[in-house]
């Protein structure tokens, strides 16, 4: 989104400041951006230790938390009935859309954005892509939250170089 105009890397995130017109030319029509991720084999063996992750995180966005809110406030609500039926409820669909992953080794994600909201297709699948990104290292890592680390030359030995010479 950074890349195309729609928004700036400044903005925090979670306020809706995105310049639909960079991306549609129209505003008041709706954007849908489809991608289709290919999973190599060791991505996918690399899912099972996604399992406990992707279930707490699922269950953080669906009480409406922020990635960077402290973990520990939810040891309470997990630790009650109500936090241990919505652990099980996530961990089924966490394991039904690995399995599902594990089949066909793809998955379809889609954003849908329009002039008031932005929604993606599925949380599952966004916060499994988003596992499996963060384990990668920042030059082999496709999507960047943070454009500025990606804009830095891998090994710097030609600019290392070249300050040496002068």
């Amino acid at each position: 989104m950074v890349a195309l105009g729609a928004t700036s890397a400044h903005f925090a995130q979670g306020n809706f400041q995105y310049d639909i017109s960079a991306l549609a030319g129209d505003a008041t029509k709706p954007i849908s951006i489809a991608l289709t991720i290919e999973f190599l084999d060791q991505e996918i063996l690399d899912l099972q230790d996604a399992i406990p992750q992707v279930t707490k995180n699922l269950i953080a966005a669906q009480l409406g938390r922020q990635p960077n809110d402290p973990t520990l406030d939810l040891v309470a609500y997990m630790s009650t009935p109500i936090g241990q039926e919505a652990e099980k409820t996530a961990k089924s669909a966490v394991d039904e859309a690995i399995k599902v992953i594990t089949s066909s080794k793809r998955v379809e994600v889609r954003v849908e954005i329009d002039s008031n909201r932005i929604n993606g297709s599925s949380a599952i699948y966004n916060m499994i892509i988003g596992y499996i990104e963060q384990r990668l290292s920042p030059e082999k890592t496709i999507f960047s939250y943070f454009p500025a680390d990606r804009s830095l030359p891998v090994g710097g030995d030609r600019y290392s170089n070249r300050a040496a010479r002068f």
